[in-house]
């Protein structure tokens, strides 16, 4: 339920009540250091009064749980019956009756029976994240309407109690492509002004404008793998009067545009500061150029990660040309206006780039260099730090062997392109197997290896000739393709 544990437990509670002795503020102190430390908190929340308060607010401050019920369980009392809680308990006691296993209900169950208990405890919930899974029932033919009633009406009786909330993070089930949540009443079940951050991950979605005005301190949003609900009354989400909100960070990662565009007008003007977007046909931005337009003056970092692709000849893959993409030269105007425009980063898996390099074809690897050099990209005046980073690369010989590209890139910096770059940064993120690899002498010197490319690879004059640093880094870092994780 909580982050990871660090390494130093004090569970034994005759050393909580010897610790009792010492000053309540630094008690306090002791225990903001042991946040992430369950056992601890736990025990110091039932070794005395004066510790237990302090204990919860760490203990209930980030809340995350899976729900998988079945859909065939409806809801017959309204989503704000006062019984909601207590419904939602003792329905997952009964689940749980019926299974031997500990799973994920367990812990959910117990953290209702809490709040029947305590309603208070929900004002220390700064951040809840809930994936959910309901699958159907396939000897009937179920109501989409009635799967987001059920899933809503199970999410209500806790968000209400969520009063400081700032955090809300909603996952669906990709492989059931329909709705799983009603955003609007979602949305609307949350009474906490403090809502600051929301992230949407593989929902049929609508942004329902009516509830605009209640997301004023919005500034984060992450819509990951989300189709729009095109069936959703959106008449008033694209024309008429829209309320801007304040948003300074969105990260769009997904197959489709639709959300994206949708997203973008009710986006308020130079308020954007962080920008990462990934989708998989690069020519369908003319929302992501008026973005760039509209955030002129506030954008300080853009992220374009491509998505990753299930096959080579996948036709859903980023378009590997330039022409007609987000970086086609005749965008090089709006992207000259981006005067806060510190930092670019490109985002590939491995694969995808290393892709058909040995048969000489490098479409990938081109496209990147394409971006890097081109008009576009480079007409940023005030770009001080730019990255490339590599997901999920066995080893960092590929790397090495874009050679060509790297000197087309060297040439290209020291003909003056990017006048205040600072850092050029590659990132290589390598599987674990290069770890754990029978080579494993090899693997060891991976840095050494990097160090001697920065000292004598392609770009190894560019610190001398531009007075700029140029790094290779290396993790080993579990990332599974280019996406962007903001919770």
């Amino acid at each position: 339920m909580l982050g990871p544990r660090i390494k130093i437990h004090i569970t034994g509670l005759p050393k909580l009540r010897h610790m009792l002795t010492l000053p309540v503020d630094i008690l306090y102190r002791i225990l903001d250091v042991l946040a992430t430390d369950t056992p601890t908190l736990l025990s110091g929340s039932v070794a005395a009064k004066i510790l237990t308060a302090h204990c919860q607010r760490h203990l209930f401050r980030s809340i995350s749980f899976r729900l998988n019920l079945p859909e065939e369980r409806g809801c017959e009392e309204s989503v704000d019956g006062e019984g909601g809680l207590h419904r939602l308990s003792q329905e997952l006691e009964a689940v749980l009756c019926g299974r031997k296993a500990h799973d994920d209900h367990e812990t959910l169950y117990k953290f209702t029976k809490t709040l029947v208990h305590n309603p208070s405890l929900g004002a220390y919930v700064r951040s809840f994240k809930v994936i959910v899974n309901i699958r159907p029932d396939r000897r009937t033919q179920t109501d989409p309407a009635d799967v987001q009633r059920a899933v809503s009406c199970r999410l209500a009786p806790l968000l209400t109690r969520f009063t400081e909330l700032e955090s809300l993070h909603l996952r669906g089930d990709p492989s059931l492509r329909r709705p799983l949540f009603l955003l609007e009443e979602i949305l609307g079940s949350v009474l906490s002004p403090n809502l600051c951050e929301v992230g949407l991950h593989a929902m049929l979605m609508h942004l329902p404008t009516k509830k605009l005005p209640q997301l004023k301190r919005l500034r984060r949003l992450v819509i990951d793998n989300c189709d729009w609900d095109f069936t959703s009354d959106n008449a008033s989400a694209t024309t008429g009067a829209r309320t801007p909100l304040n948003i300074d960070t969105l990260a769009y990662y997904g197959p489709q545009m639709e959300p994206f565009n949708y997203a973008v007008d009710f986006i308020g003007q130079d308020s954007l500061q962080t920008l990462y977007l990934s989708a998989k046909r690069n020519s369908d931005y003319p929302k992501a150029i008026r973005l760039l337009r509209k955030s002129a003056s506030s954008l300080v970092s853009l992220t374009y990660a491509v998505p990753h692709r299930t096959s080579i000849f996948d036709p859903a893959v980023v378009n590997r040309v330039i022409r007609g993409s987000l970086f086609d030269p005749g965008n090089a105007a709006v992207f000259s206006s981006l005067e806060a425009l510190e930092r670019f980063k490109f985002q590939v898996a491995a694969e995808d780039l290393f892709a058909l390099v040995r048969t000489g074809h490098t479409p990938m690897s081109q496209f990147m260099l394409d971006i890097l050099t081109g008009e576009a990209l480079s007409a940023c005046p005030n770009i001080s730090f730019l990255e490339v980073e590599i997901i999920r690369t066995p080893s960092p010989y590929p790397f090495f062997n874009l050679k060509f590209h790297w000197k087309k890139l060297n040439e290209h910096l020291l003909r003056g392109a990017y006048p205040r770059l600072k850092v050029l940064r590659f990132v290589l993120n390598l599987t674990r197997s290069a770890r754990h690899s029978d080579t494993k002498s090899e693997y060891d010197r991976i840095g050494e290896l990097l160090a001697e490319w920065v000292a004598e690879g392609p770009l190894h004059g560019l610190k001398k000739d531009r007075g700029f640093s140029v790094e290779v880094v290396h993790n080993f870092e579990a990332k599974n393709d280019p996406r962007y994780y903001l919770f």
